[in-house]
């Protein structure tokens, strides 16, 4: 899929340019998850010239009046966003735009960094670049499970497991997650040491009875990062990102003209798996898996990857 950016633009409030970053921030370097959402135009006059320019004119002004409230995204510092808080931000413009800035009830907490506040992290630096790949050759694709394949791999799962009911997402992760070890064993031609890190959205947990602001605008998100072996930093191992989209309402985002019929991502140069609910409404789910080129042709012919 060929991904064109047809314009630019930059807009700033010019109030609340400053904001203190939390400590799990820090920690991770910047980098960009695209989004694309696909509108169907049957049934409307969308198409109409005029249409077209009224509603770019309205997204423009109600981005203008949402970012008064996600002032730090008005800038170019990015780094604080997550999928969560993403799916904030997007649904809030687009509230913004079909029915004005006025109801737009969600307001975002950008005081994470009173609960996690900012430290030297110089320690930390070895573990910022792992998911990046030492090649250029990275490529993204996508693999859909539907429900009945999903009901199924936990059926085979809970028959050798007793009083295990895994979920969606660890069905999952653990199928493609094997598939990737034997990719990269297929590849080197031996057994790598191989570690996953699981992103996961931890506002409205509570930890010794301090709960989470659920509108917290940070990446307040993370496991604690597990020892990181030495055959990693060494090149000689591989760490696996996975982190799950799921449930967030990415299909409700409204700029008037309706939902999107299908939420997707562009291709990223950061290796990791994105799961997302699937476009046909069935409970499926997406991956998208990216991953080095001479590593994606060993895991496309894994045979638990070709049942897709």
């Amino acid at each position: 899929m060929d991904v064109q950016i047809v314009s630019k633009k930059l807009i700033t409030p010019s109030h609340l340019q400053n904001m203190t970053i939390s400590f799990m921030d820090q920690l991770i370097s910047p980098r960009t998850v695209p989004f694309i959402f696909y509108y169907s135009a049957n049934g409307s006059n969308i198409r109409a010239d005029s249409v077209v320019e009224r509603q770019k004119s309205l997204m423009g002004k109600s981005l203008s009046e949402i970012l008064t409230l996600y002032y730090p995204l008005a800038g170019r510092y990015i780094k604080i966003m997550d999928a969560f808080t993403f799916s904030l931000f997007t649904n809030g413009w687009a509230k913004a735009c079909k029915v004005g800035i006025n109801d737009v009830t969600i307001i975002p907490n950008f005081e994470s960094g009173i609960l996690f506040p900012p430290r030297d992290i110089s320690e930390y630096k070895v573990i910022q670049p792992l998911t990046k790949s030492k090649s250029d050759q990275v490529v993204t694709k996508r693999f859909v499970f539907n429900a009945k394949t999903i009901s199924e791999l936990k059926a085979d799962h809970q028959a050798t497991r007793l009083n295990c009911k895994p979920s969606t997402i660890e069905v999952l992760t653990a199928l493609i997650w094997r598939a990737q070890i034997n990719a990269a064993r297929a590849r080197f031609g031996c057994l790598r040491t191989s570690v996953l890190l699981e992103v996961m959205n931890l506002r409205g947990t509570e930890d010794d009875d301090d709960e989470l602001e659920e509108f917290f605008f940070s990446k307040v998100i993370m496991k604690p990062y597990i020892e990181i072996f030495e055959e990693i930093k060494k090149g000689e191992g591989d760490v696996h990102v996975f982190s799950s989209l799921r449930n967030f309402p990415f299909y409700e985002v409204d700029f008037g003209w309706g939902k999107p019929d299908w939420v997707s991502f562009a291709p990223r140069p950061c290796k990791g798996v994105l799961f997302i609910d699937g476009k046909d409404g069935d409970a499926g789910v997406e991956a998208w898996v990216t991953m080095e080129e001479k590593e994606m042709t060993y895991f496309r012919k894994d045979p638990s990857i070709m049942i897709t």
